[in-house]
């Protein structure tokens, strides 16, 4: 027998997520996006802000999230072991590119930054910790990520037709050890290398550099970089 779930509850984690994602964001434009009623949101948001989520934005009646929400999200790679030593080759890799460095980590049909280090050049790319894109093949993270993956794994993130067309990638992937995303129409270009797969955590080091910065060779060495590390410091 299933287990019914409670609405209001998925209502708030709907907000709270919205909030997230558009921070600073109105009353307003929260109900509109998210198409609910208005006072119910309001609710929701005035609950949210009780408890400590959400707070006011200075000035102008929006919201933004507050460190508690980085704090139940920083226990998101259970494993403290693999996260600390993922940590040093984070370490490790930033400072032999003064790239920005994170770890990536795939849950369900997202792709969430678990940890970084930030470039210290003036132009650089960034991601807070907790940001989420989709996983799939179209970052150099989840084609790292989906490398590591047998065909049935790889068939049921994608779907049968997608990961077919994938599979030609996917193997170089394999071959070479890491991915590169090097789209001249991207700003953002990346190598990245699977944790490995002994850890039980599906994830990947990504090392990114504005494209102006960078070039496919430049790639390439990120990505024998990032694969050296890690395997210096699973054994």
């Amino acid at each position: 027998m299933a287990v019914k779930t409670i609405q209001v509850v998925s209502r708030a984690l709907t907000v709270l997520e919205a909030v997230s994602e558009r921070q600073p964001v109105g009353l307003g434009a929260l109900a509109r996006d998210l198409g609910m009623d208005k006072s119910a949101v309001q609710r929701i948001l005035a609950t949210l802000h009780e408890e400590g989520w959400i707070r006011p934005a200075p000035g102008d009646g929006r919201w933004v999230l507050t460190g508690r929400a980085l704090s139940v999200g920083g226990r998101f790679v259970g494993d403290r072991t693999v996260r600390e030593r993922v940590r040093g080759v984070l370490r490790a890799v930033h400072d032999a590119t003064n790239e920005t460095v994170w770890l990536t980590v795939a849950d369900g049909s997202s792709l969430i930054v678990a940890d970084e280090i930030a470039s210290t050049h003036p132009l650089r790319i960034s991601y807070p910790v907790g940001y989420s894109g989709p996983f799939g093949m179209g970052t150099a993270g989840g084609q790292a990520i989906l490398a590591a993956m047998d065909g049935a794994e790889v068939e049921r993130v994608l779907g049968a037709a997608e990961a077919a067309g994938a599979a030609p990638v996917l193997d170089e992937v394999r071959r070479r050890g890491y991915a590169v995303q090097a789209e001249p129409e991207r700003p953002l270009w990346a190598a990245a290398v699977p944790v490995p797969p002994e850890t039980g955590t599906a994830a990947a080091v990504v090392v990114a550099a504005p494209q102006e910065r960078s070039s496919e060779r430049a790639l390439h060495g990120f990505g024998e970089l990032v694969a050296r590390t890690l395997q210096q410091a699973f054994g």
